[in-house]
């Protein structure tokens, strides 16, 4: 807003009286004075003067009143046409504003300016000389609007508007000005002009700043892509973001001035209230949620609301609300949705179907492992080598595939959260010992060193014990499997810092990388899963070891690295540990150079 400057009519400023007498017109007005009273005695007869110094004395009484009146209007002349004086009589205006004003003549040549001039552009308030108006004024094409000025000043009496001018730190200001014509007496008429001049630099700088950010904010809310609405007290919508076009299929100018529930699915519409309500009650709440909209074509259109009340702040005086389109985003969710309870319901067909096929399969089977072993004791009859052999391939052949469909069962049990333990005392460092006999013979066709370390006095373990020696022994067998001849094997158990039990499986095989780890540990997952891969197996024994483990509480974990080996480590919470010492042997025991790393 520009400040208010006085209304400009065309000016006649009065003259001024003489301010006070030169020293030489006193003297003057002196012997004036004396010599009309020594003439004056003398023509009263008071005093008789001789002729000669009467008539010298009228001469010199004549000399004195042409200096007094000569000297009053050179005088009169002087003070009126100062610039001080041609604004008032006491020259109070032109010390005393804080406005700049400037003095033209007719030809529209600076004549002086006041303190106030001198202070918003830095020239020297006592000095005219040397000045023109380029010294203070700025800007493009100036010539030929200081033309335009003085023409409409000179047709109309004032002109009114905004000029550039230098300030005394280079900077380039700003002013508010009102230019106008005066006539004054003194000068018989002739027309000059007076320039008032306020600095409004600051404020239009405020100014431009404040239509920047205003600019910047309608540049913001049109492009943003969320709807941004204002919602009065009553909930009707005050304000509406150009974004409901692409959103809701509605123009702003429709949203806006409507009841916002008008727009809501009706299952929406009380939920919504409520929590309007609580917003309207604490300012402070930052309200969240998701409904449902009318979009123009009558489908419903699915968003994410954040509010808060700005009631109070009259700038705003209503609720913001921020929407966000999340239509798309439902839709996925829902498919995910559906998709995981397809995926969980194929998950429990397939387990169901394991364990049945399983029951099916190990029934007949023991059969067979039944009937190789009655062969093989000769309660059938004596067999040839020959016979003996086969029988003997074939009772092998059967414990394995048994091995295999006991692993699957217990795999779908685990998957369906329906495996049990059968708790009991295990003493340690006999479960490690069995294990490793278990497997020793193996071991040894294989040319591969197996030894254990256990540390003595372990208390024994409440657990399953079955189970737990089906992960050692799962363990100890996949890193016979792929460790090469000449490697070496080593199992080593002892309590950890915090109380628990740890065992430790470590070998020098052929290792495996990262992302062969995670195969690994998926259920019927194959490092190698080629038609023609060296190692045999299922791919259950990791995957169901871990189960295992996590049933007891525990954790199972891999570190391995390509060509030098892999390590197992199985963790037991230390409140699976009794008071009790084991009475077993410590099983084995390992080169203090060729062990892993023991139990800390």
């Amino acid at each position: 807003m520009s400040p208010v400057l006085p209304a400009a009519p065309v000016l006649t400023l009065p003259a001024t009286a003489c301010a006070g007498l030169e020293p030489a017109l006193i003297a003057a007005a002196l012997l004036f004075a004396g010599v009309g009273i020594c003439a004056g005695l003398h023509l009263s007869g008071i005093v008789q003067l001789p002729g000669a110094a009467l008539g010298g004395g009228l001469l010199l009484l004549a000399v004195a009143g042409a200096l007094v009146a000569g000297g009053l209007w050179w005088r009169s002349r002087r003070i009126s046409s100062s610039p001080r004086h041609l604004i008032d009589g006491t020259g109070l205006l032109w010390d005393r504003t804080n406005d700049g004003v400037v003095l033209f003549d007719a030809a529209a040549r600076v004549i002086g300016w006041n303190g106030g001039a001198a202070r918003m552009t830095g020239l020297d308030a006592g000095r005219v000389g040397g000045y023109t108006i380029h010294h203070v004024l700025a800007g493009e094409d100036l010539p030929r609007r200081l033309e335009a000025i003085r023409d409409q000043v000179m047709e109309t009496g004032s002109w009114r508007g905004a000029l550039d001018f230098r300030r005394p730190d280079g900077a380039i200001g700003r002013c508010e000005t009102l230019v106008m014509r005066l006539a004054s007496p003194q000068s018989g008429g002739a027309v000059s002009m007076i320039a008032i001049a306020r600095d409004v630099t600051d404020q239009t700088e405020a100014e431009r700043a404040a239509d920047l950010r205003d600019r910047r904010l309608k540049a913001l809310i049109e492009n943003v892509l969320d709807v941004v609405l204002v919602l009065e007290r009553d909930g009707s919508v005050a304000f509406a973001s150009p974004s409901t076009r692409r959103v809701l299929g509605r123009a702003p100018g429709e949203v806006a001035g409507t009841a916002f529930a008008a727009l809501l699915h009706p299952e929406d519409r009380s939920r919504v209230a409520e929590v309007y309500r609580a917003a309207l009650a604490d300012p402070g709440v930052t309200a969240v949620l998701e409904f449902r909209l009318r979009h123009s074509l009558g489908h419903w259109v699915t968003v994410e609301a954040i509010g808060r009340s700005r009631i109070e702040d009259p700038a705003v005086g209503g609720v913001v609300v921020n929407l966000r389109d999340v239509t798309g985003r439902k839709r996925v969710e829902v498919a995910l949705r559906a998709a995981k309870e397809q995926a969980e319901s194929a998950n429990r067909i397939k387990s169901q179907f394991l364990a049945n096929i399983s029951h099916e399969l190990r029934t007949p089977l023991n059969a067979v492992i039944g009937f190789s072993e009655v062969l093989t004791a000769g309660y059938a009859g004596d067999l040839s080598a020959k016979q003996r052999e086969y029988v003997e391939d074939i009772r092998v052949s059967g414990q394995h595939l048994l091995s295999l469909i006991n692993d699957i069962l217990d795999l779908s049990k685990a998957e369906a959260g329906k495996l049990e333990l059968v708790e009991e005392q295990v003493v340690v460092d006999a479960l490690i010992g069995q294990a490793v006999g278990m497997l020793r013979e193996r071991a040894e066709v294989a040319g591969i060193s197996v030894c254990s370390e256990v540390s003595p006095g372990l208390p024994v373990l409440s657990g399953d014990g079955r189970k737990i020696k089906q992960i050692v022994l799962n363990l100890l067998s996949n890193a016979i499997k792929f460790t090469p001849a000449g490697g070496r094997v080593t199992i080593t158990a002892g309590r950890v810092s915090d109380g628990g039990l740890r065992i430790v499986v470590a070998d020098t095989g052929i290792g495996m990388s990262r992302d062969e780890l995670e195969v690994a540990l998926e259920a019927f997952g194959q490092v190698d899963s080629k038609l023609n891969r060296r190692f045999d197996g299922t791919g259950l024994g990791l995957p169901l070891a871990r189960m295992l483990a996590e049933l007891h509480g525990g954790s199972l974990t891999l570190d391995s690295e390509k060509n030098i080996g892999t390590t197992a480590t199985l963790l037991l919470p230390a409140a699976r540990l009794g008071g009790a010492v084991g009475m077993g042997a410590a099983a084995g025991g390992c080169p203090p150079d060729r062990a892993a790393a023991g139990p800390s």
